[in-house]
């Protein structure tokens, strides 16, 4: 009997690292080995020699290092919960300054640090998006698109 595999969710790269997910996700999206069931007391996890039929499956995604990944795992007590959490990303806290150019220049000043204007944006690029931060350039800030160095 073949076990269908049921359609995914789009996976979003490593929330650490920003590796992409591989379309193999055979060393990636697993069960763990664990497994829970619901008791008076909350939930219960134990392996597999204590599991019985009905014990809910606990599964990993897992960015792989053998393919340039950071080794990064987040587990959940089903596959859904397990991509759910892979594919959250924490919210910038209220009141944060955006990251741009002027305020990385600020930053590497206090550092005592003097880059080019494009090494600049070509680190702010790069900050962006291993941390996923959509920011608007400030005027007259310049940034780095894939297409080339947009001076705003």
């Amino acid at each position: 009997m073949t076990q269908s595999i049921p359609q995914l969710p789009e996976l979003q790269p490593c929330p650490f690292c920003n590796h992409p997910v591989p379309k193999d996700l055979s060393d990636t999206l697993y069960p763990s080995g664990g497994y829970w069931r619901e008791s008076e007391f909350g939930r219960h996890y134990f392996g597999i020699k204590e599991s019985r039929e009905g014990d809910g499956e606990c599964w990993g995604m897992n960015c792989t290092q053998c393919m340039g990944g950071c080794g990064a795992r987040i587990n959940g007590d089903s596959m859904e919960e397990a991509i759910a959490k892979w594919n959250t990303r924490a919210s910038p806290p209220r009141g944060m300054t955006p990251l741009t150019v002027t305020r990385i220049k600020e930053v590497l000043a206090d550092w005592e640090m003097e880059l080019t204007d494009t090494e600049l944006t070509l680190i702010t690029r790069d900050i962006e998006r291993a941390h996923g931060i959509p920011t608007p350039p400030e005027n007259g800030d310049s940034r780095v698109s894939d297409k080339g160095v947009d001076h705003g």
